[in-house]
């Protein structure tokens, strides 16, 4: 069977981003692309398996609707993230320009990710979490130092936080300033004796401090493999995507390639830092599509995305701020249903005035119609 796809193109303000989405049946995925003004951006694959068939065409059926359903989505993906862009620029809360940042970001849409985190700082001068990602968004901009006068604004803010101490540390490994790197990172694991991700990126500091030019195989230390096997087994990991992950490192590490191993370890200490905000990047955009999205959303889209969010539950389901985004997940699901509940009660009293049961329902539900929504935009605020 031959591969297929489809492109389009979504314009937003003065800009035009493309979709292309391909089919390609020979490696079992789908592949979206997306291009701002002939720019790559980022890209999403979506496995598939299919059960054998006498006829290719059921299959080519299925496998047509699964590559538009994933083009469809990530077109739906950039026209809300853009539209909620707009959107906030005149709310005043910050934890929703925070999320809309971690979403620019996971994405690769740096500028717009820069604006979001510095917006939350602006309206929260001490969210040390919008610092530490706008420090990683700094980074991945190949902007080292604004990521190093990021960090140290917060160590100035509190200066035992391990994370943005190790976060620093990866700074500076990526600027090889590793006497430097090993100093924030010792600081790190003296507060954090635990702190199994400072441990490798200390690890990774030691051996990449020893490399010499004329190295082309080399063997990792045995302190980093511990490390990674050790990291591997942590809970926080234990996602497809991140024992994927560990899997094509491994199979890296085997290679002794220099430059593949060193690319890989650098790269392995982004993921790490990127992974400290313990929500999901699946309740982020579900969150923002809802309260900024231009649209009333469905029952049937928000069981889509409870199903998505539950998926990322493994990993994120030791830590309290997942339950405490789940708790806000399923009020919104509830308050679709109260409202249609309303409507329903409503109706049955349309239909026969007297009858007690549907409007004493009908009176104690619309009693408690505005408390209830009341409620939900507190928590959600």
């Amino acid at each position: 069977m031959k591969g297929f796809g489809y492109q389009d193109a979504i314009q937003v303000e003065n800009r035009e981003f493309r979709i292309h989405t391909g089919c390609e049946p020979e490696k079992k995925r789908v592949v979206c692309e997306v291009f701002d003004e002939g720019r790559f951006v980022y890209s999403l694959v979506d496995s598939y398996e299919v059960r054998p068939s006498e006829t290719n065409s059921i299959q080519e059926i299925y496998l047509k609707n699964v590559t538009f359903e994933l083009h469809q989505t990530v077109m739906d993906e950039v026209s809300v993230l853009f539209y909620a862009y707009e959107k906030l620029k005149d709310i005043k809360d910050s934890q929703p320009h925070y999320r809309l940042g971690k979403l620019f970001l996971s994405r690769n849409f740096f500028d717009e990710a820069v604006a979001c985190f510095q917006n939350a700082i602006r309206l929260k001068p001490d969210y040390i979490r919008a610092y530490q990602q706008l420090a990683v968004t700094f980074l991945k901009m190949y902007k080292p130092e604004k990521a190093v006068e990021t960090c140290n604004t917060v160590l100035e803010l509190r200066s035992d936080f391990p994370d943005i101490l190790d976060l620093l540390a990866v700074v500076y490994t990526h600027m090889g300033a590793y006497e430097k790197a090993k100093d924030a990172l010792q600081k790190a694991i003296a507060i954090k004796p635990d702190y199994l991700e400072s441990q490798f990126n200390l690890g990774t500091v030691l051996f990449l401090s020893t490399l010499s030019e004329e190295d082309e195989n080399i063997v990792i230390p045995v302190r980093i493999m511990r490390m990674i096997n050790q990291i591997r087994e942590l809970e926080a990991y234990q996602d497809e995507l991140w024992q994927r992950r560990f899997e094509d490192l491994e199979e890296t590490i085997n290679s002794r390639v220099k430059n593949d191993i060193v690319t890989t370890l650098l790269q392995f200490q982004i993921y790490f830092v990127m992974a400290k905000d313990t929500v999901g990047s699946s309740l982020d955009f579900f969150l923002i599509k809802f309260m900024f999205g231009g649209k009333e959303m469905n029952q049937e889209e928000m069981e889509h995305y409870a199903h998505q969010i539950s998926k990322e539950a493994t990993r994120h389901e030791g830590f309290a701020d997942y339950w405490n985004e789940m708790g806000v997940v399923h009020l919104i699901q509830c308050r679709d249903y109260f409202l249609k509940a309303v409507n329903e009660f409503e109706q049955a009293v349309r239909i026969n005035p007297k009858y007690a049961e549907a409007k004493q329902n009908h009176d104690l539900i619309k009693n408690n119609k505005k408390g209830f929504l009341i409620l939900l935009r507190a928590i959600l605020k």
